[in-house]
């Protein structure tokens, strides 16, 4: 699949390729929070008392470094899908060494629904803001948890990607394999069932009262 990078990116993996050592530590720099929320999001809360989130962080530089040379040879990617794959497979080698996860659908494919809705930051209510909006924040919640779960762990898995890990639509459609015309789509018309059926949820309970 063609791709292009933002230019600063293109910039840097040019003159890597070229030779420049240096240009392989500007690009982890980065792409270091990046990094971090796709860890984040994906990392197994039963690993915490073993693993530091920030540690698979480092794990997965270490590897990039040594492993630098499969990227500029291999197939055409975007720089941070390649290197988000690596902190991917970390995670699994962790899951496997710890929780004796046999597979990757284990647990890193599990409850991707209430991770969506767990892992999103609010934005719409002010810390210390009153409780009963806080309340009315958590039951939109639920219902979005339960809209989301109903959907195809595919789907799932493209909501994750967009929102939680924040990936571009070029990035999704790579890790994804399909078109960007699809990936924007296929978006547009999960978040529009997800806005419909909200509403109707609503309406369904504003007509109770």
């Amino acid at each position: 699949m063609a791709h292009q990078e933002d230019p600063a990116t293109e910039t840097l993996v040019q003159r890597l390729r070229d030779g420049d050592e240096d240009a392989l530590n500007h690009l982890l720099d980065n792409y270091r929070e990046r990094l971090r929320q796709v860890v984040r999001v994906r990392f197994d809360p039963r690993l915490n008392a073993r693993v530091d989130p920030s540690d698979v962080v480092q794990d997965t530089y270490v590897v990039a470094a040594r492993r630098i040379s499969d990227f500029l040879s291999g197939e055409k990617v975007p720089f941070f899908v390649w290197l988000r794959g690596l902190a991917f497979e970390r995670l699994v080698e962790l899951q496997r060494k710890h929780l004796k996860a046999r597979s990757r659908t284990v647990d890193l494919e599990a409850g991707t629904a209430a991770s969506l809705v767990k892992s999103a930051p609010d934005r719409n209510f002010i810390e210390g803001d009153h409780p009963f909006r806080a309340m009315l924040q958590r039951e939109r919640q639920a219902r979005i948890r339960r809209i989301i779960s109903e959907f195809s762990s595919e789907d799932q898995e493209l909501l994750r990607l967009r929102h939680l890990e924040q990936l571009t639509v070029r990035e999704v459609a790579t890790v994804m394999k399909l078109p960007e015309g699809t990936v924007k789509s296929r978006h547009f018309r999960l978040l529009e069932t997800l806005r419909v059926q909200l509403e109707k949820e609503q309406d369904s309970e504003g007509g109770k009262d």
